[in-house]
């Protein structure tokens, strides 16, 4: 088998370390962020408020909440530390959450949501 070099070299020398970095987030399983989500009742309105909790070890960038009821994604956090929870109700997003109502929370550098539905 012949010797590969030059310019056929360098990209397949790209392709392998941008498999393996990807690789390595995806095959500890996390191609959504690991959080977790509790609701209380509004203090203001007849709505819901979800606490979102970082339950990862690393810190996770431009968090934010999407539903069925809004064609955009709403920032609710640009850092969200390990252990840290951030909030979000009618007062960050357009309206607030209801009963049955499901939603989307992504970060940066996650292929896919965590999906989630209050009850």
């Amino acid at each position: 088998m012949g010797r590969i070099s030059g310019p056929c070299f360098l990209f397949l020398l790209a392709v392998c370390v941008g498999t393996c970095s990807c690789n390595t987030q995806l095959g500890k399983g996390t191609t959504c962020p690991n959080v977790r989500v509790a609701y209380r009742g509004s203090l203001v309105t007849d709505s819901l408020v979800i606490e979102v909790t970082n339950a990862g070890a690393k810190p996770l960038f431009n968090v934010a909440v999407s539903s069925q009821k809004w064609n955009k994604r709403y920032l609710i956090a640009n850092k969200l530390k390990p252990g840290e929870s951030v909030e979000a109700g009618w007062l960050e997003l357009p309206e607030g959450l209801q009963s049955g109502d499901q939603f989307q929370i992504s970060a940066e550098g996650y292929i896919s949501s965590y999906d989630g539905k209050l009850p």
